[in-house]
C-alpha cells in the first residue's frame, strides 16, 4: 500500500496525492467496469475532470512523477484485489482480537 515515507510527512499536495494513491492498470474492460476510477492518482489530482478523460492525462502524470522522482503506484487488477482481501482479513483479525480482549475482562 502506498504510504508517506518516515520523515516526509511535510510533502506538497501533488507529491502526497501521487505517492499515497494506487492505480489499477487500465484495460478497456476494467476501465468500463470501474467507471474509469481505476485511475485514482489522476482522479485525485483532477477530481472535477470527467472520468472518461483520466486516461488522456495518465502519461503526463507519469512523466511528472518521474521528473520529480515521485513513486507512481500502479498494479494489476489481481494485485489490487489480493491487497484488498488481505487488508480486510487483517482488519477482521484485529476486530476478533479486540473482541476476545473485551470478553476476557
Amino acid at each position: 500500500m502506498p504510504q508517506i515515507p518516515e520523515g516526509e510527512d511535510d510533502q506538497d499536495w501533488v507529491t502526497n496525492a501521487i505517492s499515497t494513491t494506487l492505480n489499477t492498470d487500465p484495460t478497456p474492460f476494467l476501465s468500463w467496469l470501474t467507471g474509469h476510477l481505476n485511475l485514482q492518482i489522476e482522479h485525485h489530482l483532477c477530481p472535477q475532470m470527467p472520468t472518461e478523460n483520466l486516461l488522456k492525462i495518465k502519461g503526463d502524470v507519469e512523466a511528472l512523477a518521474k521528473k520529480h522522482d515521485i513513486k507512481y503506484n500502479s498494479v494489476t487488477f489481481w494485485e489490487a484485489s489480493n491487497f484488498t482481501i488481505g487488508t480486510l482479513r487483517d482488519v477482521a483479525n484485529q476486530r476478533r482480537m479486540i473482541q476476545e480482549i473485551c470478553e476476557s475482562d
